[in-house]
C-alpha cells in the first residue's frame, strides 16, 4: 500500500474551553510512504511527521513528537483516511504545538 502524507499549514487553534476549533482545507503532500498494511506503515509514518517538523525552521530549537494515525473521522471528506497529530514542545512556552496531519491510502495495483 501507498500512504501520502498531508501536512497541515497552520497550528491547530482551541477556543477558550480547550476545545478545537474546525480544521480547515489547507493540506500539502509532504511525504509517501510504502508498507504492506497501515501497522506497518504506522512507524515509517511516525518518523516522516517528526522529520518534517524537525526540518521545519520555526521549530528549530524545539522537540517534536507524534501521535500513531487514527481513522480520519471528519463526515464532511471521505478524501483521506487516517488522521496524525505532530506535536511541537517548544521550550518556556505556555504550551505545546498541534499540526495535523492526514493520510491517504492507495492499493499500489490501482496506478
Amino acid at each position: 500500500m501507498k500512504y501520502k502524507l498531508y501536512r497541515a499549514q497552520y497550528e491547530m487553534q482551541f477556543d477558550e474551553n480547550g476545545e478545537p476549533l474546525e480544521w480547515e482545507d489547507a493540506f500539502e503532500l509532504v511525504g509517501v510512504e510504502y508498507a504492506q498494511d497501515v501497522d506497518r506503515a504506522t512507524p515509517i509514518l511516525i518518523k516522516a511527521v517528526i522529520d518534517e517538523l524537525s526540518t521545519t525552521p520555526k521549530y528549530a530549537n524545539c522537540e517534536v513528537a507524534a501521535f500513531a494515525p487514527d481513522l480520519y473521522t471528519q463526515e464532511l471528506s471521505d478524501e483521506y483516511d487516517y488522521e496524525m497529530m505532530g506535536i511541537v514542545y517548544p521550550p518556556n512556552a505556555d504550551h505545546n504545538i498541534l499540526i495535523p496531519f492526514l493520510i491517504k491510502e492507495e492499493d499500489e495495483s490501482q496506478e
